[in-house]
């Protein structure tokens, strides 16, 4: 296990790069910043000034995606920008191909538009009827996208260029505010939380599966691993909780008293994985060990 300060304020947004190698990160006036998993060493940051991150992600190639106006596209080498698409951004996804981008649009709040990340160009809208929308995710497999507003959760069907909502599950608790969000890897089940509750939904037969609960804080970001077996949630009160994903009961907690954890990612080759949260430390982990 290491612990390393990362940040002097919240971190709310975490990604390994594709090789596990590198980790991006973001928070309040922090777009992205690039740090060496293993030493903590901080390669380069850029600055915003936006007051929450909550998206950063990589490419397949190794670009880092991060929210700077618009989607901000940068060398993970140097962070240098090699493009943007838009002008303004709330929150993305990426398509697993790394062809796509789907952002949503800070001043039309429920628009998600498509973006042609080699081109930076617009090749489509939607309207959700959403509210504000805080989370973006895309299925592995292309075909499903799902969105998370301060009103209800959609699953939108991928058609080519067209969108299409499949379900659309309205949630008073949405509004706290408080959201999660993540397909499995084989993009069968997306689970997403409103407060003290996660829902696992079932993409293919468009129902519930399971709801779990937490006592005290809110549900605040999840991800699965590698093989689709656990999935790992993270909550205001400072515990990371993993979850088998065939009994969906809580296998192991983790609380290293590094206060309310906001972020999780799993590195896509091994079993490691991050969090981070209020304090700006990071804790990274063999979640196997």
């Amino acid at each position: 296990m290491l612990i390393w300060k990362a940040h002097s304020r919240k971190i709310d947004a975490l990604a390994f790069s594709p090789c596990g190698h590198r980790l991006a990160l973001g928070g309040p006036n922090l777009a992205c910043r690039l740090i060496d998993p293993l030493t903590g060493q901080r390669l380069w940051s850029v600055r915003t000034r936006c007051d929450f991150a909550l998206s950063v992600g990589f490419t397949p190639e190794g670009a880092i995606l991060c929210r700077s106006n618009g989607l901000s596209v940068r060398s993970a080498r140097d962070g240098h920008e090699l493009r943007k698409c838009g002008q303004w951004c709330r929150a993305f996804a990426c398509s697993r191909d790394g062809r796509s981008a789907f952002l949503a649009d800070m001043k039309a709040q429920d628009i998600i538009r498509c973006y042609e990340l080699k081109s930076g160009k617009c090749r489509g809208e939607m309207a959700l009827n959403t509210g504000p929308i805080n989370r973006i995710a895309v299925s592995p497999d292309h075909k499903w996208l799902a969105a998370v507003g301060c009103r209800r959760f959609n699953l939108v069907r991928i058609r080519g260029d067209r969108l299409e909502v499949a379900e659309s599950v309205p949630q008073r608790s949405l509004s706290s505010g408080v959201y999660a969000l993540a397909f499995s890897p084989c993009g069968h089940r997306v689970v997403f939380s409103a407060g003290r509750v996660l829902w696992v939904w079932d993409t293919r037969r468009g129902r519930e599966l399971k709801r779990l609960s937490l006592d005290a804080k809110p549900f605040y970001d999840a991800a699965f691993t590698p093989d689709g077996e656990r999935l790992i949630t993270v909550s205001k009160d400072g515990i990371a909780r993993i979850w088998n994903t065939r009994s969906w009961q809580c296998e192991q907690c983790y609380a290293w008293k590094v206060g309310p954890l906001c972020a999780v990612a799993v590195a896509p080759n091994g079993p490691h994985a991050a969090v981070a949260g209020d304090s700006g430390c990071i804790v990274i982990w063999d979640f196997d060990g």
